[in-house]
């Protein structure tokens, strides 16, 4: 069929680097080496060769004891109380 020669192709340049070529990737390198291929194809093709990228793990910190008690803010930094004196542009009056 028309896509044997594309899906070779698509899989040897997504193994030559790496395996970590995105569709847009492994479409710009065909390109470079003269094979003319449809960036639509590339990004359809590659699912069904199984091939995609790898992403990166959710980063995960670590959860908060619940024996602990959290941090409380002091009650004059909670920015209930206004600074009694002051104008519009900061100098006293």
């Amino acid at each position: 069929m028309r896509d044997e020669g594309p899906q070779r192709e698509i899989a040897r340049v997504w193994g030559e680097n790496f395996r970590v070529y995105g569709a847009d990737k492994v479409w710009r390198q065909l390109n470079r080496e003269d094979t003319r291929v449809a960036r639509c194809a590339v990004e359809r093709l590659m699912p069904q060769l199984g091939l995609c990228v790898r992403r990166a793990k959710r980063h995960r910190t670590t959860p908060p004891s619940p024996t602990r008690s959290r941090h409380v803010r002091p009650v004059w930094s909670s920015g209930h109380f206004a600074r009694r004196h002051r104008t519009g542009c900061g100098s006293q009056t």
